[in-house]
């Protein structure tokens, strides 16, 4: 890849219009310093790899859920 996920992320809060939009990042790298890194930056959530198919999708589908809550409220 030519960004971590770490750029693309701070990238795309330094952006107007994507500072409420919900990243989960998947990376290999498990220090637990990145985790802390990423969610400093603005991360919903994180999972390390290698991860469970079913895991990224209970994340997503909470991540999706909490978004409609905002939503309504």
């Amino acid at each position: 890849p030519r960004r971590s996920g770490l750029e693309v992320l701070r990238m795309l809060r330094r952006q107007g219009g994507h500072a409420d939009t919900k990243v989960l990042v998947i990376t290999a790298l498990g220090r637990w310093e990145i985790e802390e890194e990423v969610m400093r930056e603005g991360a919903s959530g994180y999972v390390h790899k290698p991860f469970d198919p079913f895991e990224v999708s209970d994340r997503v589908a909470t991540l999706l859920e909490e978004r409609r809550h905002v939503a309504v409220s």
